[in-house]
């Protein structure tokens, strides 16, 4: 029983949670795929041996570096996906600023980032939107779930912004105004800042 648990705790591990990254890139890869594309890759360097002589330290390296690859591989997609929603919020920030200055509400400037199509962040601003309609959850919920459901500290920042703000009333576009702005001016050498500190 102990053995079966091992082998679960260690699938669950290797698979599942390679899959659960997978899906949150996008990506919807059938169990058996991955599981498939995991064999050949462990089949692979036993076939150069067989086929070029590899000798068997080569063969176990080649079996280790492709292995660790392809489980690598989900992790590393969610981050460089997570890193360019991080570096567009800027962008549809102030596409939000922009549309709650001429007077729209805080939903139509997040519809209003959704049509403007930033790469990442129009998706994850649809599905706030999509909760908010077809689950008929609250503004505040559908932030907050959304805002949970990503490894952004950023968007999360963000959303307590944007609730705080309707709930207790303020200038929410100056507010994330100046949000952005701190944001871009964290991506900016040093040397750039200097003018602007005289």
């Amino acid at each position: 029983m102990d053995m079966s648990a091992s082998i679960s705790r260690i699938y669950n591990y290797l698979i599942k949670r390679n899959l659960r990254i997978l899906k949150k890139t996008g990506k919807n890869v059938d169990e058996r795929i991955f599981i498939g594309l995991i064999f050949v890759v462990l089949v692979l360097p036993i076939l150069l041996r067989i086929i070029i002589g590899f000798t068997l330290q080569t063969t176990i390296i080649l079996t280790l570096v492709y292995l660790g690859s392809v489980l690598a591989i989900p992790s590393i997609m969610y981050e460089s996906k997570m890193e360019k929603f991080d570096s567009n919020l800027p962008k549809a920030l102030y596409v939000m600023v922009l549309s709650l200055d001429s007077g729209r509400s805080i939903v139509e400037a997040i519809n209003e980032v959704i049509r403007s199509g930033i790469p990442e962040v129009d998706s994850v601003f649809s599905k706030i939107v999509l909760l908010m309609t077809e689950k008929k959850l609250s503004f505040e919920d559908s932030m907050m779930l959304v805002s949970n459901s990503l490894d952004s500290k950023l968007f999360r920042q963000i959303s307590r912004l944007i609730i705080e703000n309707r709930k207790y009333g303020g200038e929410l576009a100056n507010t994330l105004n100046m949000y952005r702005l701190g944001q871009v001016l964290k991506f900016l050498p040093f040397e750039n800042l200097l003018p602007y500190l005289n």
